[in-house]
């Protein structure tokens, strides 16, 4: 699948966050409940499994896709071809 948006980010990780959010977003309204989101940004994947970051501006973008009500739990995350839950 490929889109484009327009979003006005401050940095290239809330971007990748963003992209993250909108990529499963995409797939739970869509009826894919099993998926993986494939992501070559190891600080967001970090954050993403680790469901904990220090940096305030992406800390409630992590939390909004982490959260078990948003179902969002259920990624399995593949950074550059090494799976990993």
């Amino acid at each position: 699948m490929a889109f484009s948006l327009q979003v006005n980010c401050k940095s290239n990780n809330e971007v990748e966050a963003l992209a993250a959010k909108f990529g499963a977003n995409w797939c739970l309204h869509n009826g894919y409940m099993d998926f993986s989101l494939e992501m070559d940004c190891l600080i967001i994947k970090d954050m993403l499994i680790r469901n904990h970051t220090n940096n305030h501006r992406l800390k409630y973008l992590i939390e909004d896709i982490t959260n078990p009500s948003s179902k969002l739990l259920l990624l399995q995350l593949i950074v550059r071809g090494k799976q990993t839950k």
